[in-house]
């Protein structure tokens, strides 16, 4: 039973994340770096959702062709960028 309630309130953690954050990406060819943005519009949900944001960079560092469009692109760095209203906190940038 505790296990299931575990395994719930991670779930609803974790599509909280998906649902709060608007995502986009772009290639930086001038920084040679290909950037995952998730904004949020308050500071207290990228606070929030920061350990999910850390998970799915550590998840974009390990497998790049499952967050890209063009799989070619794997070889460029891979960060995650968090948008938030008071500032941007990157994830995996060399």
């Amino acid at each position: 039973m505790a296990l299931a309630v575990v395994i719930v309130c991670l779930l609803t953690y974790v599509g909280g994340y998906f649902q709060f954050a608007e995502r986009s990406e772009g290639r930086a060819r001038s920084a040679g770096a290909y950037f995952h943005y998730r904004r949020f519009n308050h500071d207290w949900q990228g606070y929030l959702f920061f350990p999910a944001a850390w998970a799915e960079s550590l998840m974009i560092r390990s497998f790049p062709k499952l967050f890209l469009k063009e799989p070619s692109w794997a070889e460029i760095p891979q960060a995650l960028v968090l948008q938030l209203p008071k500032g941007n906190i990157t994830f995996g940038y060399p």
